[in-house]
Formats: C-alpha cells, sequence, structure tokens
C-alpha cells in the first residue's frame, strides 16, 4: 500500500480540509474524461477534474478477501443540455458508448476546496458493468480487474459453429470493406426504414445500422431482418427518422458455412466443426 506524501500527511495532521472524489473515464476508443464531485472544477497539478459537466455518485465500494470481484456503483446524472462526443448520456450509453470502458476513482485532499489537490488517494478502478440509462440518469456497476477472471475454459471448444464473431481479430474481416450508406426515404418509421439499397433479401440480416445525421445522429441498432430496400430493426429508433437523413449499414454473419462463404468469402478462416457427433445419453 502507498504512504502518503509529506505534503498530505501535514495537511492530515492539522485535521482541517475539504475532501472530493475524482473520476478519470477511459472509453474504448482512447478518449479520457475527467470529472468531479463539488460544485467547482479541481485540479491533482497535472490535469483538471470538471464539475459542472456531469453529475457522479458513488456508492459504497465494496471489497473481499480471495478472489471474488470488487465492485461499486456509480449513477450519472444527466441534464438535456449534458453531452458526450455530441449525444445526450442516455443515448451515449444505449448506443454503447461505455461498453468496455474504465473508471478510476481517487479522493482528493485540499487546504482550501477549489485549490490543487495536496494529496490524492487511490480507492478504486475496475471495468463498466451493465451501464442502464433511464431518461435523466445512468447507472453502472464498475468490477474490478478479478472479472477477467470469469472466462471460460477451455478457451478453445470444439462445436458445430463458427466461435468467431464476424470483424473481430479472429474473423479476419474488416467492417469498413463491407459497410455501406444510404439515406432514409419515404414512409419510414423508428421501426422500420424504407432506402434505395439493392442488395438481396436477408443480406443485411444480423448486421447493424448506424444512423449519421438527424435527429438520431450516432444510435445504433441491430437489424432484425432486410429485405431489398426495406430495414426492419430489432428496436425502434428514439425518433421517427426524417427523410434523407443518412445511415450506414453492414451486414452480419449468421455463422453458417454457406453466408461465410457466399457473403464474406471467408470460408478458409471459419472455424467450426461441424461434423462433431451430437450428444448423446447412455442409459
Amino acid at each position: 500500500m502507498k504512504t502518503a506524501s509529506g505534503t498530505l500527511t501535514a495537511l492530515l495532521a492539522t485535521r482541517q480540509f475539504f475532501i472530493a472524489d475524482l473520476f478519470t473515464i477511459t472509453l474504448a476508443d482512447g478518449t479520457v474524461l475527467r470529472h468531479c464531485s463539488g460544485d467547482m472544477n479541481l485540479s491533482d497539478g497535472t490535469n483538471t477534474f470538471y464539475a459542472n459537466t456531469l453529475k457522479l455518485e458513488r456508492g459504497r465500494i465494496t471489497t473481499a478477501v480471495g478472489l471474488t470481484v470488487d465492485s461499486v456503483d456509480l449513477t450519472i446524472y444527466a441534464g438535456s443540455s449534458d453531452t458526450i462526443q455530441g449525444l445526450p448520456i442516455p443515448h451515449f450509453t444505449r448506443n454503447g458508448g461505455f461498453d468496455g470502458a474504465r473508471i478510476l476513482i481517487q479522493r482528493a485532499f485540499m487546504p482550501t476546496f477549489g485549490d490543487t489537490a495536496a494529496g490524492l488517494v487511490y480507492l478504486f478502478e475496475g471495468r463498466v458493468a451493465s451501464p442502464e440509462a433511464s431518461r435523466t440518469q445512468v447507472s453502472m456497476k464498475i468490477n474490478s480487474e478479478l472479472e477477467l477472471l470469469n472466462v471460460s475454459m477451455p478457451r478453445n471448444v470444439i462445436t458445430p459453429g463458427c466461435q468467431y464473431t464476424v470483424y473481430d481479430s479472429g474473423c479476419g474481416l474488416t467492417k469498413a470493406t463491407f459497410t455501406v450508406t444510404d439515406a432514409v426515404a419515404s414512409g419510414s418509421t423508428a421501426l422500420t426504414i424504407n432506402s434505395t439499397l439493392a442488395q438481396a433479401n436477408g443480406y443485411f440480416d444480423s448486421g447493424t445500422l448506424e444512423m449519421t445525421s438527424g435527429a438520431n445522429n450516432g444510435i445504433v441498432r441491430t437489424i432484425k431482418s432486410y429485405t431489398v430496400g426495406v430495414v426492419v430493426l430489432s428496436h425502434p429508433l428514439p425518433s421517427v427518422p426524417a427523410v434523407a437523413d443518412t445511415f450506414s449499414i453492414a451486414p452480419g454473419c449468421n455463422k453458417t458455412a454457406s453466408v461465410c462463404n457466399t457473403r464474406f468469402s471467408n470460408l478458409a478462416r471459419r472455424r467450426a466443426f461441424p461434423y462433431v457427433p451430437v450428444p448423446e445419453t447412455s442409459l
């Protein structure tokens, strides 16, 4: 455990100081967000932590001896004007913005509130799990690094279905290569998007559609089904898209050999064992 610096030790000895929590949020794309509790911006001497952009409140930090995953609950209160990367925070969350994010929580000690921190105490660090968004707040649990031990073993399992996910490192395909763009046509709803797409029926099934303009800009949805020119989403968009709103769309993969071969020409990388015998029960 790290010992306190001389400056912090001296400050604690006075028994007169201010404290605040500092939150460092590192998104999966490398973007770093720094926020703090309190009513004014704070500094650790190098970085500024903002108080009036996101309002964060953490719960009790739970720790245990052994391999139990430590965790802490975090709530982000979002106003109508609060955004992350240009999106309202609930939309950003539903769009997967916090997926894979890491959060570091520290406590700052200051001689006067708003002054540069005399010292920082490490409280918790972990990965975001199960973020949920409502109209005014986002709730999430942060799990410690021990969560990484919760993996299936053995790593490689012999199964009839392909073990890769389309566009991942094992699959080897680049999503941008198969992504096309188009615009919303008349008659569209929040669940059904009409377009000028001419690919064959089923081509975009299980793929993804991302709105790139309009009221739904940045929102991503999984595609339930596709027929020529008509995209049916698995969940409706927050708002009915306007005619000429643009979107990008990429096909999905049902992990069958025929789709892997005809749609992606990637059969050589398919990791499946179709001739594995089915399980049988012996009496």
